[in-house]
C-alpha cells in the first residue's frame, strides 16, 4: 500500500492538551510586557498523527505568532481557528486538503503564509496588509483575486496548477488577471495553463526583479525578448528602464535588452549628436 493510501484510511489524530503544550516553544514577553508566553506552535504531520481539527482549546494558541501545521488532514475549518490568532505572523499549512481560506476580519500581523500542496480553487481576498511571502504552489486555482489587501506583497509563488477528473489533468490558472501588484517582486507562475505570451501584459506596470513562466507551445522562440519588450518601463521622457533580472531562473543579458530595444544606428546617433 503506497503512502497516499496509508493517509486516506488513517483515522486523524486527537490532540491532548499535554500534547499541545508539548509543540509550543518560543518563549517572549507579551504585547503589554507584563508577562511571557509561547509564540510558536509547530505540530507537522506524522504517520499516526495528523490532526483534521483544532481539537482543543483555542486558548491556548491565542498568543501563538508562527503557526506550523503543514502535512496534516486539514479541510477548511482552518480558517475559523486560524482567525482567531490575531497576533500570528506567519503559517505554514502545506500539504493538508483545504479547499478554501476565508477569514472575514483579516490578520493585522501576518506576514508569511504557505498553504501549498492544498486543494484551493481560488484564492479570495485575505485583509493581511503586512503580507509579504505567499505561497500557493500546487493547488487547483483557476483565479486569484484581492491582492491589493496585501500592500506589501513581495513574492507570490503559483507553480503548479491543475486540476483531476478522473484519467484526464487539466492545468488551471488560464491568465495573469488580478496579479498586478506593484509591490511584487517574484512571481512563480511555472507549470500553469497559460496559453498565450499576451498573459503577461497584465503584468506591465509591476517591478517584477524574477518572473517564472509555464512553458506555452504556441510562443515564439524568441519568447525571452517579448517579455522583456512588455516588461520594460519608459519614463516621461524615453528613457528604458529594466527592473526584471531574472525570466525563468535565467539572468537576463545585455545581449536579450538590446534585441528587445535595439540601439539606434551609428550613423544616426553621431546625427543626433550634431543636431
Amino acid at each position: 500500500m503506497g503512502d497516499t493510501e496509508e493517509e486516506e484510511t488513517e483515522k486523524p489524530w486527537k490532540a491532548t492538551e499535554d500534547d499541545v503544550s508539548d509543540a509550543l516553544s518560543g518563549l517572549a514577553k507579551t504585547q503589554d510586557g507584563t508577562s511571557v508566553v509561547y509564540t510558536t506552535l509547530s505540530m507537522p504531520g506524522a504517520d499516526g498523527r495528523r490532526l483534521a481539527s483544532f481539537n482543543f482549546a483555542l486558548t491556548l494558541l491565542e498568543h501563538v505568532r508562527h503557526l506550523d501545521i503543514s502535512n496534516n488532514k486539514f479541510i477548511s475549518e482552518i480558517s475559523e481557528s486560524v482567525g482567531q490568532m490575531e497576533l500570528l505572523l506567519s503559517l505554514k499549512a502545506s500539504g493538508n486538503r483545504i479547499a478554501s481560506f476565508d477569514v472575514p476580519n483579516g490578520l493585522a500581523f501576518l506576514q508569511s503564509v504557505d498553504l501549498s500542496n492544498n486543494q484551493l480553487g481560488a484564492w479570495d481576498a485575505l485583509e493581511a496588509p503586512h503580507l509579504r511571502y505567499l505561497n500557493l504552489c500546487d493547488n487547483e486555482l483557476t483565479a486569484v483575486r484581492g491582492l491589493e489587501q496585501n500592500t506589501e506583497l513581495q513574492t507570490l509563488l503559483l507553480a503548479n496548477q491543475s486540476k483531476t477528473e478522473g484519467e484526464e489533468m487539466t492545468k488551471t490558472l488560464t491568465s495573469c488577471d488580478g496579479l498586478g501588484l506593484t509591490t511584487l517582486r517574484e512571481l512563480s507562475l511555472t507549470n500553469c495553463g497559460l496559453e498565450s505570451l499576451d498573459a503577461v501584459d497584465a503584468l506591465a506596470d509591476v517591478g517584477l526583479a524574477e518572473l517564472r513562466l509555464p512553458e506555452i507551445p504556441e510562443a515564439p522562440a524568441e519568447w525571452r525578448v517579448l517579455v522583456i519588450q512588455k516588461l520594460a518601463k519608459k519614463d516621461a521622457g524615453g528613457a528604458l528602464s529594466f527592473t526584471l533580472e531574472k525570466l525563468n531562473d535565467q539572468l537576463i543579458t545585455d545581449e536579450e535588452k538590446d534585441q528587445a530595444f535595439p540601439p539606434p544606428p551609428a550613423e544616426e546617433e553621431a546625427e543626433a549628436k550634431t543636431e
